[in-house]
C-alpha cells in the first residue's frame, strides 16, 4: 500500500482513533503518505477535492480510505452515508454512499480498500451500482451492516489484529448486527 486517506467525523472520539490509525500506519506500516483529514469543517465540494487529490495520488497503487464518524439514513428515501459534520451548527454535512462511489470510480486505477467505520457501512457494498461495477477494484471492511449500528470498535480491533498479523474477525452485537453471516 501506498498511501492513505482518514477521513473523521466531528466528535473528539473519531479524532483520538483516527489519529491511532495515522500513527499505526505511519510508524508500524511506513506508510509515507497518510493524509488525516478533517471532514467536520468542510462542505461536500471541498470533501471531494481532498479526496481527489490524495486517491489520484496513488494512482495504480493500492490505497487505503478510512471514515470514522457517524452515518445517516434519509427517513423518505432511505439514501445512507457518511453524516461527517455540521455546517454553521445546523445543516448536516453528508456524503450519500453513491456519490463515494462514483468518485472512486472517477479517481482510482488501482485497488482501493474502504475501511468504513460507522453505522450503516455496509450499505455501501449493498449499492446495486457497486455490486454492477465490472473492474472495480475496492473491497470493504465495514463495521456495521446495511441496516445497523456500530460503537467505534472496528479501528482499535483492526489496529490490533494487523499488530498481531491476525486475520480481523467481525465482532458479533446481538443489537446492532442483526443481518451478519459468517
Amino acid at each position: 500500500m501506498r498511501s492513505a486517506m482518514i477521513i473523521v467525523g466531528h466528535e473528539l472520539a473519531f479524532w483520538k482513533r483516527a489519529k491511532e490509525l495515522e500513527h499505526y500506519l505511519r510508524f508500524v506500516v511506513g506508510l509515507r503518505h497518510v493524509a488525516l483529514t478533517e471532514g467536520w469543517n468542510r462542505d461536500q465540494d471541498a470533501l471531494e477535492a481532498a479526496f481527489m487529490n490524495h486517491a489520484t495520488k496513488a494512482g495504480r497503487q493500492p490505497f487505503l480510505l478510512a471514515y470514522i464518524g457517524h452515518a445517516y439514513k434519509d427517513k423518505h428515501s432511505g439514501q445512507k452515508g457518511w453524516s461527517y459534520g455540521l455546517h454553521h451548527a445546523d445543516q448536516d454535512l453528508r456524503l450519500p454512499y453513491k456519490t463515494l462511489l462514483w468518485w472512486l470510480i472517477e479517481s482510482r486505477d488501482g485497488p482501493t480498500l474502504l475501511l468504513n467505520d460507522c453505522c450503516y457501512a455496509d450499505a455501501f457494498s449493498a449499492l446495486p451500482e457497486f455490486k454492477t461495477c465490472i473492474g472495480l477494484k475496492i473491497s470493504t471492511i465495514a463495521a456495521s451492516v446495511e441496516n445497523g449500528y456500530c460503537h467505534g470498535e472496528l479501528t482499535p480491533d483492526l489496529i490490533a489484529s494487523w499488530t498481531k498479523r491476525e486475520s480481523y474477525l467481525p465482532k458479533i452485537c446481538p443489537n446492532c448486527a442483526m443481518d451478519y453471516e459468517l
